[in-house]
């Protein structure tokens, strides 16, 4: 019998996450997209001229389909970042969040939409490794894993070349990401 209700209790529970999550999934608005870039603090002129890119896009494409904009200023700060893509999740209930101009700013964003199961569109490179990204990640200017795996497509296939491969990276954090994932690689 202890048995059972240890069961039945497991039982419950899964079906309680499944619900939580069908309800957090039937809030999401499909035709809203959020914009979260500094417009203010170190990095706004960046932020700027990317979101006068993307309002421009928008208006030609996407208004007129009935897709809404919710664009927050991050003030160049990884921490109010993550705010406000809480705030866009939980006030407008976006699909996809745009965002990232810089690393730091990409990476703390992309994490906390994640947890909330939305789409992140980084504007810059995410430092994470390859197991920490999944679906929600899209980054527009090539992820770690993708300049990693042309180098070894080049090196692979070019039999001028060799098989040796060396790389040359930054001693830091972003540095030994690279590190790591070409490591990877060549043991493949």
């Amino acid at each position: 019998i202890a048995n059972l209700n240890e069961d039945l209790k497991k039982k419950v529970n899964i079906i309680d996450n499944i619900t939580q999550k069908v309800g957090a999934m039937s809030k999401v608005d499909t035709k809203a997209i959020g914009v979260i870039l500094p417009l203010t603090g170190e990095f706004n002129r960046f932020g700027l001229a990317a979101l006068k890119g993307i309002q421009s896009e928008f208006q030609k494409s996407f208004a007129q389909l009935g897709y809404r904009l919710y664009v927050r200023d991050s003030r160049s700060s990884a921490i109010v970042s993550k705010a406000m893509v809480r705030e866009l999740v939980s006030k407008h209930h976006v699909a996809v969040i745009i965002g990232g101009i810089q690393s730091a700013l990409a990476t703390q964003g992309y994490l906390e939409a994640k947890k909330n199961n939305v789409v992140f569109i980084s504007l810059a490179k995410v430092f994470l490794s390859a197991g920490q990204k999944n679906h929600l990640l899209l980054e527009v200017p090539g992820s770690v894993e993708s300049e990693v795996q042309a180098l070894m497509n080049a090196v692979s296939n070019d039999e001028t070349v060799g098989k040796r491969g060396a790389i040359v990276y930054p001693d830091n954090a972003n540095g030994r990401v690279y590190l790591d994932h070409f490591w990877n690689q060549s043991k493949i």
